[in-house]
């Protein structure tokens, strides 16, 4: 289906030791997109992928790797300036009506609500996150005091 195909994507990029900024924004330009049109096409009117009107695990693939798109995408991150770069959870799916619509459908199912809201559900964090750019330290003039005294 291409659900882990994508997976395997954002998962080399969260575990890339070189994870940035821009090799984030440059997935989320080019692989995702390209991935959740093909998702998209996938869906059918009633929001399943596989039977009408029933829910299996392949609809819980789905929304587990949504749900990860949308963790990664508001995930603060550290530019190379030192300014935080973030995209709302929201913007991953405004070009993709009916995955969205699924992803809200699968999150009002009481079970799925529940584990959601629950410390039981693991918190989202990248394990190579860059860190906040420390300002360089003034150096000190190659001439000190003493040889300008001489």
């Amino acid at each position: 289906m291409g659900a882990e195909d994508l997976r395997k994507r954002v998962s080399k990029l969260m575990y890339d030791p070189s994870f940035s900024a821009e090799k984030r924004q440059d997935l989320f330009t080019t692989d995702v997109p390209t991935w959740l049109g093909h998702f998209e096409r996938f869906l059918s009117a009633d929001g399943s992928f596989i039977a009408p009107n029933v829910v299996t695990w392949v609809e819980f693939v789905m929304f587990d790797l949504l749900d990860l798109l949308r963790a990664l995408a508001s995930e603060p991150v550290y530019a190379p300036t030192g300014e935080i770069v973030q995209m709302s959870a929201s913007s991953v799916l405004k070009d993709f009506p009916r995955l969205a619509a699924f992803y809200d459908q699968m999150t009002q199912r009481p079970r799925l609500a529940a584990y959601l809201k629950s410390s039981h559900r693991p918190t989202f964090k990248l394990p190579y996150a860059p860190s906040k750019p420390v300002p360089a330290t003034p150096q000190p003039d190659a001439t000190s005091q003493s040889d300008i005294a001489d």
